[in-house]
């Protein structure tokens, strides 16, 4: 399950807590395992960010709940593909853009 519909599933998220001087921008996608009860089981990132943006990331991305897929009544877990915005939208003026 990916883009639109997953998104749909989606109850709660938190963004990255990036470092203060943090000057990129652009999303972590990430393979994801949710559990019956919509948690974030496993994750695996597939991007060309820094090893440590991706953690942050990650460690967002561990607090985030979904609503559970359900067969016959019963939850169960799902494979899906979780995009992760890490842009820092208030970068400091030595950082931005040019």
């Amino acid at each position: 399950m990916a883009g639109k519909e997953l998104e749909k599933r989606r109850i709660h998220c938190e963004p990255p807590k990036l470092p203060g001087l943090w000057c990129g921008k652009g999303v972590i996608m990430f393979s994801v395992v949710i559990n019956a009860e919509g948690k974030i089981e496993c994750a695996e990132a597939f991007s060309k960010h820094s090893t440590d943006v991706k953690q942050l990331a990650l460690d967002a991305l561990k607090k985030w709940t979904f609503k559970p897929v359900e067969v016959d009544g019963k939850p169960i877990a799902f494979l899906g593909i979780v995009e992760v915005d890490v842009s820092w939208e208030s970068a400091p003026s030595q950082c931005r853009s040019k």
